[in-house]
């Protein structure tokens, strides 16, 4: 499979969401190093295991029941995630 290039991608978008203004107003700034290192490790968490769960349902799906993910999931902390496991055993 070769890989498609951006410059590609990036045309067919344009065509598809009627322009280069549309795409551009739909793109986030990324954080900057020190931005990125303010996010607590349990929101790291909490996205990675969304993205994983995307990948097998569907993303809407996905995104309408997080609330309930995150409530199953102890708002992915660490601690009451690690007790959790600890006292089903």
């Amino acid at each position: 499979m070769t890989q498609e290039k951006f410059n590609q991608i990036y045309h067919r978008a344009v065509e598809r969401k009627g322009g280069e203004l549309n795409v551009e107003q739909r793109l986030t700034i990324p954080l900057n190093n020190e931005q990125l290192t303010l996010i607590p490790d349990h929101r790291w968490l909490a996205e990675f295991t969304q993205k994983v769960f995307q990948c097998g349902i569907r993303w809407q799906v996905v995104r309408n029941k997080w609330p309930a993910f995150e409530a199953a999931f102890f708002e992915f902390c660490c601690n009451h995630l690690e007790m959790s496991h600890g006292s089903a055993s």
